[in-house]
């Protein structure tokens, strides 16, 4: 049980909450109005980025959130499941950039399987 308890505080990290929050199969309204992943996504960024640049970041998270721009294409959609998730935000995250390269640095984090 020890062991299970250190795991799941390291899943609960920043990093991995937000790359949930990143993680195209997974967007959702309930994904955006949870607090825990909301606080980790303010902690992470406000870690990395100016405020000027956390502010744009949060535009463009809203943007991915309400799925508009290329977020809105069928296309977008439809090959969720088709692509990785890095694959998928090199396609349609390009009108929010700052974002696309939030997702794709995290989403390319290497899994270790212990």
């Amino acid at each position: 049980m020890k062991l299970f308890d250190i795991r799941w505080k390291w899943f609960k990290r920043p990093i991995h909450l937000v790359a949930h929050l990143l993680h195209p199969m997974w967007r959702e309204e309930a994904t955006f109005i949870n607090p825990e992943l909301m606080d980790a996504w303010m902690s992470y960024t406000e870690k990395l980025y100016s405020t000027l640049e956390c502010d744009i970041l949060f535009r463009e998270l809203h943007e991915y959130r309400n799925g508009t721009g290329t977020f809105s294409y069928a296309l977008a959609r439809e090959e969720i499941s088709m692509m990785t998730p890095v694959t998928w935000w090199e396609n349609f995250g390009g009108r929010t950039p700052k974002l696309q390269a939030l997702a794709v640095r995290i989403l390319s984090q290497v899994s270790v399987k212990c």
